[in-house]
């Protein structure tokens, strides 16, 4: 099991002052934080070569990360999809009609199509014209 921050801004922070070794101690260290948070108790994650830093997690600092499948379907924001990979996405056009499918790529913040307009993603998956009938 894989696990992030919720507050999302303050892990891409630590990650620039840790040159990407926080999110690193915590993929690694994951046995040990869902065993503490399992337990209820705060773990402390060490990270970065010099200085040294730690940051003591509570459990309501972490949500879990559903795994990138790059054969299927993905829900979005659930899981993190790709940097800069056209995708095959789902979106709501309206309440009375059913999901449009279009292709786009996740810029790290937002979906845009092939316009560069913004697109609302609720699934996606790798573009495979085989999969297109």
């Amino acid at each position: 099991m894989k696990y992030r921050l919720k507050d999302r801004e303050l892990q891409k922070k630590l990650d620039e002052i840790s040159k990407g070794d926080f999110s690193d101690a915590l993929e690694v260290c994951s046995a040990a934080v869902a065993s503490a948070l399992k337990r209820g108790k705060p773990t402390t994650i060490w990270f970065g070569v010099q200085p040294q830093l730690s940051l003591e997690i509570a459990s309501d600092m972490l949500e879990e990360v559903q795994e990138y499948d790059p054969h299927g379907w993905n829900a979005f924001p659930e899981v993190e999809p790709p940097e800069g990979v056209w995708m095959r996405c789902e979106t709501d056009v309206n309440a009375i009609e059913h999901k449009i499918r279009h292709i786009a790529k996740f810029d790290g913040r937002e979906w845009r199509d092939y316009l560069s307009k913004q697109v609302v993603v609720h699934r996606f998956r790798p573009w495979d014209e085989e999969d297109e009938a």
